[in-house]
């Protein structure tokens, strides 16, 4: 099972930092794919979720980059000062 969500975390790792990177937004991965690199086997990693840090200038961007690749988020970006929770549901799947 870690392998399936880790595989989907994957997925999400890549076209998020594609959507950034295509759009010349400064971005750092960590936790999760970062943190794999570390065990002897990093399948035993199970991850759950994407973590990233931006400029704080770039935030409004960034929301609506990920709005417009398919995530939503319940988070109001303008209370929000350091962490906003944006999610991507796949056929149901979250």
């Amino acid at each position: 099972m870690s392998t399936i969500k880790n595989t989907r975390v994957s997925y999400n790792h890549i076209e998020i930092g594609n959507a950034l990177s295509e759009n010349g937004v400064e971005y750092v991965f960590f936790k999760g794919v970062a943190s794999a690199a570390y065990y002897k086997n990093p399948d035993i990693r199970t991850m759950g979720d994407v973590d990233n840090l931006i400029h704080p200038e770039d935030t409004e961007q960034v929301h609506n980059l990920l709005l417009n690749i398919g995530y939503t988020t319940n988070d109001d970006i303008t209370k929000k000062e350091n962490h906003i929770v944006y999610v991507r549901r796949l056929n149901g799947v979250r």
